[in-house]
Protein backbone atom coordinates (compact mmCIF):
# COMPACT_ATOMS: atom_id res chain seq x y z
CA UNK A 1 0.00 0.00 0.00
CA UNK A 2 1.36 3.37 -0.97
CA UNK A 3 1.20 5.94 1.81
CA UNK A 4 -0.16 9.28 0.83
CA UNK A 5 1.51 12.64 1.10
CA UNK A 6 -0.20 15.36 3.02
CA UNK A 7 -3.45 16.00 1.19
CA UNK A 8 -5.03 19.40 1.26
CA UNK A 9 -8.59 19.56 -0.03
CA UNK A 10 -10.08 23.03 -0.49
CA UNK A 11 -13.67 22.89 0.61
CA UNK A 12 -16.46 25.42 0.50
CA UNK A 13 -18.84 23.50 2.73
CA UNK A 14 -18.76 20.76 0.07
CA UNK A 15 -16.09 18.38 -1.19
CA UNK A 16 -15.77 16.30 -4.33
CA UNK A 17 -15.76 12.56 -3.79
CA UNK A 18 -15.20 9.84 -6.34
CA UNK A 19 -15.75 6.11 -6.20
CA UNK A 20 -12.98 4.65 -8.31
CA UNK A 21 -13.21 1.26 -9.99
CA UNK A 22 -12.04 -0.10 -13.32
CA UNK A 23 -15.57 -0.32 -14.78
CA UNK A 24 -16.58 3.30 -14.34
CA UNK A 25 -15.74 6.28 -12.13
CA UNK A 26 -18.73 7.64 -10.25
CA UNK A 27 -18.46 11.20 -8.93
CA UNK A 28 -20.46 12.71 -6.06
CA UNK A 29 -20.82 16.05 -4.30
CA UNK A 30 -20.77 15.49 -0.55
CA UNK A 31 -21.29 17.80 2.39
CA UNK A 32 -18.45 17.59 4.90
CA UNK A 33 -20.07 17.21 8.31
CA UNK A 34 -17.71 17.97 11.19
CA UNK A 35 -20.09 17.43 14.11
CA UNK A 36 -23.08 15.11 13.68
CA UNK A 37 -21.98 12.35 11.31
CA UNK A 38 -19.15 9.85 11.50
CA UNK A 39 -19.89 7.97 8.30
CA UNK A 40 -19.72 8.32 4.55
CA UNK A 41 -23.17 8.07 2.99
CA UNK A 42 -24.03 8.29 -0.72
CA UNK A 43 -27.38 8.30 -2.52
CA UNK A 44 -28.10 4.86 -3.96
CA UNK A 45 -29.57 4.19 -7.39
CA UNK A 46 -32.68 2.81 -5.64
CA UNK A 47 -33.40 6.13 -3.86
CA UNK A 48 -36.71 7.83 -4.59
CA UNK A 49 -35.75 11.32 -5.78
CA UNK A 50 -39.28 12.48 -6.61
CA UNK A 51 -39.36 15.03 -3.75
CA UNK A 52 -36.09 16.77 -4.62
CA UNK A 53 -36.75 20.50 -4.87
CA UNK A 54 -37.12 21.96 -8.34
CA UNK A 55 -34.07 23.93 -9.42
CA UNK A 56 -31.44 21.81 -7.67
CA UNK A 57 -28.71 20.29 -9.84
CA UNK A 58 -29.35 16.67 -10.87
CA UNK A 59 -28.43 14.16 -8.17
CA UNK A 60 -25.65 11.65 -8.77
CA UNK A 61 -26.46 8.21 -7.39
CA UNK A 62 -24.27 5.19 -6.71
CA UNK A 63 -24.66 2.20 -9.02
CA UNK A 64 -23.07 -0.76 -7.23
CA UNK A 65 -23.29 -2.90 -10.38
CA UNK A 66 -21.02 -0.38 -12.17
CA UNK A 67 -18.13 -1.08 -9.79
CA UNK A 68 -15.96 -4.17 -10.15
CA UNK A 69 -14.58 -3.67 -6.61
CA UNK A 70 -17.90 -3.22 -4.76
CA UNK A 71 -18.84 -5.63 -1.95
CA UNK A 72 -22.13 -5.88 -0.06
CA UNK A 73 -21.76 -5.47 3.71
CA UNK A 74 -24.42 -7.25 5.81
CA UNK A 75 -26.64 -4.92 7.79
CA UNK A 76 -28.67 -1.77 7.39
CA UNK A 77 -27.92 1.91 7.85
CA UNK A 78 -30.12 4.29 9.81
CA UNK A 79 -28.84 7.81 10.28
CA UNK A 80 -30.11 9.35 13.50
CA UNK A 81 -29.69 13.07 12.83
CA UNK A 82 -30.52 13.24 9.12
CA UNK A 83 -33.10 10.39 9.21
CA UNK A 84 -31.76 8.64 6.09
CA UNK A 85 -31.90 4.87 5.71
CA UNK A 86 -30.28 2.32 3.47
CA UNK A 87 -27.83 -0.54 3.20
CA UNK A 88 -24.07 -0.86 3.63
CA UNK A 89 -21.44 -1.40 0.97
CA UNK A 90 -17.67 -1.45 0.67
CA UNK A 91 -15.57 -0.07 -2.17
CA UNK A 92 -12.54 1.95 -3.19
CA UNK A 93 -12.93 5.72 -2.74
CA UNK A 94 -10.95 8.60 -4.22
CA UNK A 95 -11.06 11.73 -2.04
CA UNK A 96 -9.00 14.59 -3.36
CA UNK A 97 -5.59 13.02 -3.93
CA UNK A 98 -6.21 10.11 -1.58
CA UNK A 99 -6.89 6.65 -3.02
CA UNK A 100 -8.65 4.86 -0.16
CA UNK A 101 -9.31 1.12 -0.15
CA UNK A 102 -11.74 -1.03 1.82
CA UNK A 103 -14.13 1.80 2.73
CA UNK A 104 -17.51 0.83 4.18
CA UNK A 105 -20.23 3.39 3.49
CA UNK A 106 -23.99 3.81 3.52
CA UNK A 107 -26.03 3.51 0.34
CA UNK A 108 -29.00 5.77 1.06
CA UNK A 109 -32.27 4.61 -0.49
CA UNK A 110 -34.77 6.26 1.89
CA UNK A 111 -33.93 9.94 1.92
CA UNK A 112 -35.01 12.66 4.31
CA UNK A 113 -35.16 16.45 4.06
CA UNK A 114 -31.47 17.18 3.58
CA UNK A 115 -31.07 15.42 0.24
CA UNK A 116 -34.35 16.89 -0.99
CA UNK A 117 -33.39 20.48 -0.15
CA UNK A 118 -29.64 20.73 -0.75
CA UNK A 119 -27.42 20.21 -3.81
CA UNK A 120 -25.58 17.22 -2.35
CA UNK A 121 -25.29 13.52 -3.23
CA UNK A 122 -23.89 12.40 0.10
CA UNK A 123 -22.44 13.25 3.47
CA UNK A 124 -18.81 12.80 4.48
CA UNK A 125 -18.98 12.58 8.26
CA UNK A 126 -15.70 13.32 10.00
CA UNK A 127 -16.98 13.73 13.53
CA UNK A 128 -14.62 12.04 16.00
CA UNK A 129 -17.49 10.24 17.75
CA UNK A 130 -18.07 6.51 17.41
CA UNK A 131 -20.31 5.56 14.50
CA UNK A 132 -23.91 4.67 15.34
CA UNK A 133 -23.81 1.95 12.69
CA UNK A 134 -21.58 -0.58 14.47
CA UNK A 135 -19.00 -0.07 11.72
CA UNK A 136 -15.75 1.86 12.01
CA UNK A 137 -16.20 5.59 11.47
CA UNK A 138 -14.88 7.05 8.22
CA UNK A 139 -11.87 8.52 10.04
CA UNK A 140 -11.10 5.17 11.70
CA UNK A 141 -11.27 3.44 8.30
CA UNK A 142 -8.78 5.79 6.65
CA UNK A 143 -6.35 6.37 9.55
CA UNK A 144 -3.95 3.57 8.58
CA UNK A 145 -3.94 4.78 4.95
CA UNK A 146 -2.60 8.25 5.85
CA UNK A 147 1.00 9.33 6.36
CA UNK A 148 0.03 10.39 9.87
CA UNK A 149 -3.25 9.72 11.71
CA UNK A 150 -3.94 13.46 11.82
CA UNK A 151 -6.87 15.49 10.53
CA UNK A 152 -6.63 19.29 10.49
CA UNK A 153 -9.75 21.38 9.97
CA UNK A 154 -9.65 25.08 9.20
CA UNK A 155 -13.05 26.72 8.87
CA UNK A 156 -13.28 30.38 7.96
CA UNK A 157 -16.98 30.43 8.71
CA UNK A 158 -17.87 33.79 10.16
CA UNK A 159 -20.40 36.46 9.29
CA UNK A 160 -17.98 38.33 7.04
CA UNK A 161 -16.43 35.42 5.11
CA UNK A 162 -17.58 33.09 2.37
CA UNK A 163 -17.57 30.03 4.63
CA UNK A 164 -14.62 28.41 2.91
CA UNK A 165 -12.27 26.14 4.73
CA UNK A 166 -9.59 23.55 4.35
CA UNK A 167 -9.52 19.89 5.33
CA UNK A 168 -6.08 18.32 5.63
CA UNK A 169 -5.98 14.53 5.92
CA UNK A 170 -2.76 12.82 7.00
CA UNK A 171 -0.89 15.86 8.26
CA UNK A 172 -1.03 19.20 10.00
CA UNK A 173 -2.22 22.34 8.23
CA UNK A 174 0.70 24.51 9.29
CA UNK A 175 -0.52 27.51 7.28
CA UNK A 176 -3.93 27.86 8.91
CA UNK A 177 -3.93 25.88 12.17
CA UNK A 178 -1.90 26.15 15.35
CA UNK A 179 -0.40 22.96 16.75
CA UNK A 180 -1.83 23.43 20.24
Amino acid sequence: MVKTRQVVQEIKKKAGLQEVAPKRTQTFVVDVDFWTSQDLSILDSKANLSKVQFGLPPKHVFYSNESSTFKVVPGNFSEGFYLNKGSLGNDVVQLGGLHLTNITFAQINQIAWRYNEEPIDGILGISPHISWQHIPSFLAQISDQLDQPIVSIFNDGNVYSNGSGQLTLGGEDLDNCQSN
